[in-house]
C-alpha cells in the first residue's frame, strides 16, 4: 500500500497546487491564501486552481479533466475558466471567483453491482488525440519537392505545443519524442502562429523551401485557394463529422486532409460485453456532445439511448443517485474532475490510475493502476473467493479431527499458519508481471530495445519494455523509458 501511494503521488501528482503567481505583484503566494478577486497569471503547463474569469490574454486550454472533452478550447478575455483547466499554449490572467473543493462521501458496504456508469474520455477512450485518416488531395507530381507533405506538416508542427501538433508528428514519425533524434525532420524558417487559423512556415523540401500552412478550413482562405480546393475539403469534413479536421497546404495547394479524434481503448468493447454477461447494465456518462459521444457508444457496444451526453458533474452525480434510489448498486468508472462527485457517491467508485486527475483518484474507492479494464478485476474476485473458501475448508477439517480426538496442538498451529501463508501468497500474486504488461512486446518495442541496447548495462536482463511515454513541452522534447 505504501508503494502504491508513492506511485500515485509521483505519477499523477496527487498533491494539490501549492503556489500561484499574482499577475500584478509578480510574486508567488500559497494557493490556500488565494481570495476572490485576486488576479493570477497562468502559463503553459499550469493548472487553474479555482473558478474565475480571463481578464487578459488568450490561450489554448485542456478541459478534459472537467468536461471529458479531449479537444482543446480557446480561452480569451471575459471567458470563464474552471478549476482544473490546464493551459496548453499561450498566456492568460485570471480573476478568481471562488475556491471550492468537493469532499468525499465515505460509504462502507459491499454491493452486488447491477448498473455501471462509464466515463468516455480517458476511460472508454485513451484521452489523447491521434490522426485516424490521412486523405491525399493532390497528385504525387505536385510542387512539394521530394519530401512527403505529412513530413512537411510534422516539421512545422514540431514548433507548436498544441495536442493536435503532437498527434500529427507522431503519425509522421512514430513518436513525437523521437522526432529530432531519429526522424531528422526538415528545417523550418519563419514560423508563425495564425490566431484562429493555424500555423505556417517555410519548410526545407529538397533543394528549396516550401511554404506550408496547417490549420482549419480558414487556411484555404489565407492562401486564396481555388473553389475546387474548398469543395474537396468541405466534402472531407462531411465524411468525418465527429472528428477534428485539419488541412495541409503546400505552396498554395491543398495537399492533405487529416481527421483526428480520441482513440477508443482496445479492450473497451470487451469490458462492456462482459459487464452485460454478468447481468450489469452499463451506460456511458460523458460531458461531450452527442455527436462525439454517440460514435464511441456504438463502437463499444452501448445503446446510445441509454447513454447521457453533455453532462455536468452534478448531473453525473444525480444519475448515480437516481439509479441507487431505484434499488440498484452502481459502479462508476472515470478519470476526470467532472467524475469526482459521481465516484464518491457510487456504491463502488473506480478511477483510472494512469490518467486520473488527483481529485478523481482521491474520491474513488479503488484506483486502477493498469488500463486492462477487465482482466485484473476478474482475477481479484477469484483470489477473494479462494481466500474465503480455503480457510473455511481447513477449519471444517480441523473440527472433524478435533471431534474424533485426533487433532493435536501442533497440527492446529501448522494448519493455521499454512493457511495464512497460502492466503498471503495468493494475495501478492496480483503483483505478477503478467497483469501489468502485454502478452509479448510489440515489434516496435523490440526494435526500440535494440536501438537503445547500448544504453543498458550488459548485466541487466531486459525482459520486456513496459511502456514509453513521449511528450513535448514548448520546443523541448522529453523521453521517458520504463523497462522491466
Amino acid at each position: 500500500m505504501s508503494r502504491v501511494s508513492r506511485a500515485l503521488r509521483s505519477v499523477m501528482q496527487l498533491e494539490t497546487i501549492r503556489m500561484v503567481s499574482l499577475a500584478k505583484e509578480g510574486k508567488l503566494i500559497p494557493a490556500s491564501e488565494l481570495k476572490a478577486g485576486d488576479v493570477i497569471a497562468l502559463r503553459p503547463g499550469e493548472e487553474c486552481p479555482a473558478d474565475g474569469k480571463v481578464t487578459r490574454g488568450s490561450a489554448s486550454c485542456s478541459e478534459a479533466a472537467i468536461t471529458g472533452e479531449a479537444k482543446p478550447v480557446e480561452k480569451k478575455k471575459e471567458h470563464e475558466i474552471a478549476s482544473g483547466c490546464v493551459i496548453l499554449n499561450g498566456y492568460v490572467e485570471v480573476q478568481e471567483a471562488q475556491m471550492q473543493r468537493t469532499g468525499k462521501q465515505l460509504m462502507l458496504e459491499r454491493p452486488s453491482i447491477t448498473a455501471a456508469g462509464l466515463d468516455k474520455t480517458g476511460t472508454l477512450t485513451k484521452g489523447e488525440f491521434a490522426v485516424l485518416v490521412v486523405q491525399d488531395f493532390a497528385p504525387k507530381s505536385a510542387d512539394s519537392g521530394r519530401v512527403d507533405p505529412l513530413t512537411l506538416a510534422a516539421a512545422l508542427e514540431m514548433k507548436s505545443a498544441h495536442p493536435i501538433s503532437a498527434a500529427i508528428v507522431s503519425k509522421a514519425v512514430g513518436c513525437v519524442g523521437e522526432a529530432y533524434e531519429l526522424a531528422q525532420l526538415p528545417e523550418v524558417k519563419k514560423f508563425r502562429v495564425l490566431p484562429g487559423v493555424g500555423i505556417q512556415g517555410n519548410v526545407s523540401s529538397g533543394t528549396s523551401f516550401a511554404q506550408v500552412l496547417v490549420g482549419n478550413k480558414r487556411v484555404l482562405e489565407a492562401v486564396q485557394a481555388d473553389p475546387s480546393a474548398h469543395s474537396k475539403f468541405s466534402n472531407f469534413q462531411q465524411q468525418h463529422p465527429d472528428d477534428t479536421t485539419v488541412a495541409v497546404v503546400v505552396n498554395g495547394t491543398l495537399r492533405l486532409g487529416l481527421a483526428l479524434n480520441d482513440m477508443i481503448r482496445g479492450d473497451a468493447e470487451l469490458m462492456v460485453r462482459e459487464l452485460k454477461a454478468l447481468g450489469c447494465q452499463p451506460a456511458m456518462l460523458t460531458g461531450d456532445a452527442e455527436a462525439a459521444g454517440k460514435h464511441v457508444a456504438l463502437s463499444v457496444g452501448l445503446n446510445p439511448a441509454s447513454c447521457s451526453f453533455s453532462m455536468h458533474p452534478e448531473e453525473k452525480q444525480a444519475w448515480i443517485q437516481q439509479q441507487e434510489d431505484s434499488g440498484k448498486s452502481v459502479l462508476m468508472l472515470g478519470d476526470g474532475i467532472n467524475d469526482a462527485t459521481a465516484l464518491a457517491v457510487a456504491s463502488v467508485g473506480v478511477a483510472m490510475g494512469e490518467t486520473s486527475a488527483a481529485l478523481a483518484a482521491n474520491s474513488a474507492d479503488m484506483v486502477m493502476m493498469t488500463d486492462k479494464l477487465g482482466r485484473l478485476c476478474r482475477y481479484a474476485i477469484w483470489i477473494e473467493r479462494a481466500n474465503i473458501f480455503i480457510p473455511c475448508l481447513v477449519k471444517i477439517v480441523e473440527v472433524g479431527f478435533a471431534l474424533s480426538g485426533h487433532l493435536k496442538l501442533w497440527m492446529a498451529i501448522v494448519a493455521d499458519l499454512g493457511t495464512l501463508l497460502l492466503v498471503l501468497m495468493l494475495g501478492i500474486s496480483i503483483l505478477s508481471r503478467r497483469f501489468w504488461t502485454s502478452e509479448k512486446p510489440s515489434a516496435y518495442a523490440e526494435a526500440l530495445l535494440n536501438h537503445h541496447h547500448a544504453h543498458f548495462s550488459p548485466s541487466m536482463e531486459c525482459h520486456q519494455l513496459l511502456s514509453r511515454s513521449c511528450f513535448m513541452s514548448g520546443r523541448h522534447t522529453h523521453r521517458l523509458y520504463l523497462v522491466w
